[in-house]
């Protein structure tokens, strides 16, 4: 994915943003980003069996005292559903390492060095999206004062710019 550098005093967050919301958006990413997709919770078993004895699979063990310890089995049905959570996980953390991947590599190590400690994509882009979006409207506020500034008529230009 082409996108630009983000720049670390945020000058460029406005493109950087559009561009990056895109190019993960054209991925089929944007879920990650958004916060509309979370990490999937394991299935807890509905029904547990309880066995003891040589012939279950596993069921017994032996601690360090010489009892024995009670391990609960799963169900078939449980053991299926395990299953199936454990591949939809493996595809979820595929596809968030992707779009934290991306994030790293457009983001300078000062700012990586802030946010890499964040849980999930969508918990970095909102620590970045924090930062630099009120950093933007300081900006925006500060050229819009910097629009209404009027040199007087037959007034000192030189004084004029000084204060800009």
């Amino acid at each position: 994915m082409k996108v630009l550098k983000l720049d670390a005093s945020g000058s460029n967050w406005v493109i950087y943003k559009d561009q990056f919301v895109w190019a993960i958006d054209a991925r089929g990413l944007l879920d990650h980003v958004d916060g509309s997709i979370r990490e999937l919770m394991k299935p807890t078993p509905t029904e547990k069996r309880a066995t003891v004895g040589s012939g279950s699979k596993g069921a017994e063990r032996v601690d360090s005292e010489g009892d024995f310890e009670v391990v609960e089995e799963l169900t078939a049905d449980d053991e299926k559903k395990s299953d199936g959570w454990k591949e939809k996980y493996r595809a979820w953390r595929l596809r968030e390492a992707i779009v934290k991947q991306q994030i790293a590599a457009t983001i300078p190590n000062s700012l990586f060095m802030k946010i890499r400690d964040k849980g999930t994509a969508h918990q970095i882009w909102l620590a970045l999206t924090k930062d630099f979006q009120n950093k933007s409207r300081m900006v925006s506020m500060d050229l819009r004062r910097l629009q209404q500034q009027r040199c007087i008529e037959k007034g000192d230009v030189q004084a004029h710019f000084a204060t800009l």
